[in-house]
């Protein structure tokens, strides 16, 4: 038997227990609604969505590996394309925000490569332009720079 990664019971149960240590901190009704969606899920899509919605919830709060191993599970339930899409540019997101902009960088160009959409590629440019701009990386700003160019060049004419 390989290992398939968490099951649906494992992920509720972890799940569980942070949200009983949040809701020490006030922090519950966030996790709650994401654990909530998550244990409703049906089918791939709908499974890696909520995932990478508790995803981002779990960064906002500072949870960042945390958040990171839960959107490599969003990716992991073999989603749509677009699913998959949302949680690398939160995961993007979140390297940013931990200082490690060569790997926001990385995730990024896997973004660039299977995305057209004008919104995704301006939100990620604006990631890594404000982030580049505020640790001084200029290959990131550069980057922001080009994806936002990109999102223009889509809007504009259907092709980035």
């Amino acid at each position: 038997m390989t290992d398939c990664g968490p099951t649906a019971g494992d992920l509720f149960h972890e799940l569980q227990g942070r949200v009983r240590s949040a809701r020490a901190e006030g922090e519950d009704d966030a996790l709650l609604t994401h654990v909530l969606a998550l244990a409703r899920a049906e089918g791939a899509d709908e499974h890696a969505w909520a995932l990478t919605a508790l995803g981002a919830t779990l960064a906002l709060l500072g949870y960042y590996d945390d958040a990171l191993q839960v959107l490599r599970d969003a990716i992991r339930v073999q989603p749509s394309a677009e699913a998959k899409i949302a949680a690398l540019v939160c995961a993007a997101a979140i390297r940013c925000d931990q200082g490690e902009p060569a790997d926001a960088l990385r995730i990024g160009e896997l973004v660039e490569t299977r995305t057209g959409d004008a919104g995704i590629l301006r939100l990620l440019g604006r990631v890594f332009l404000d982030t580049g701009r505020e640790i001084g990386d200029e290959r990131l700003s550069s980057q922001g720079r080009r994806c936002i160019e990109r999102a223009e060049l889509e809007e504009a004419f259907g092709v980035a």
